[in-house]
């Protein structure tokens, strides 16, 4: 029994520690007609969806494992046999749920895939995006920026920066025309805008500071 609890207990420190992971087969076996790998990642509604294929040896166990911490999911390939001098290409398709940060670093180990994901809908405000009808200039951006409403979009709007894992770090009401900001202490990287209107629409878009 208290072999049971201390091992419990582990598993519970291992998983607060470390965050989500899990375990993900590949949903055919294994083709070896040559092509490159291909990783498509996409963040709707608090889920995270990846699909693609990639390349293991040809012989015993090949899957992935994720594992979530913070604000990074990290995808690691994995293969239960010795080497062999032979490539499979192997397609993926997953999806995880419970991710309700704006935005996510995804990293896949051993490749040179890096990259930030963010949410396409903005839950809990609107499910409908407006066409590209703002201008957000200079991008990059280095002191400050300008951001100006086309005429068709003029009116009582909200518009609101966050960094990649959702601290929102600027905002501003009541925009109905033009303005600028200064950037202030907002540290140099990507951010992620949006402007939210009185009837529910929602713009989105990807600021860069130098």
């Amino acid at each position: 029994m208290k072999a049971t609890f201390t091992s419990a207990l582990f598993m519970f420190i291992v998983m607060f520690a470390f965050g989500q992971t899990d375990t993900v087969y590949y949903t055919s076996g294994c083709d070896r007609s040559f092509y490159n790998e291909v990783y498509n990642f996409h963040l709707e509604n608090n889920t995270f969806f990846a699909e693609g294929r990639t390349y293991e040896n040809c012989c015993g166990q090949n899957y992935l494992v994720y594992t979530i911490t913070e604000n990074v999911i990290k995808i690691k390939k994995v293969q239960e046999c010795d080497y062999a001098n032979c490539l499979c290409y192997y397609p993926f398709n997953f999806s995880i749920e419970g991710c309700t940060l704006l935005c996510y670093r995804v990293i896949v180990e051993g490749t040179d895939v890096d990259t930030t994901v963010c949410q396409t809908s903005n839950v809990g405000i609107a499910n409908k995006v407006r066409k590209p009808s703002v201008l957000v200039y200079p991008n990059p951006a280095t002191t400050k920026v300008i951001v100006k409403l086309i005429e068709s979009n003029k009116g009582n709007a909200t518009f609101e920066m966050y960094n990649i894992i959702g601290q929102k770090v600027y905002s501003r009401e009541k925009v109905t025309d033009t303005f600028e900001f200064e950037r202030g202490n907002i540290s140099k990287g990507a951010y992620f805008y949006k402007l939210i209107w009185k009837d529910g629409m929602v713009l989105t878009g990807k600021l860069i500071f130098e």
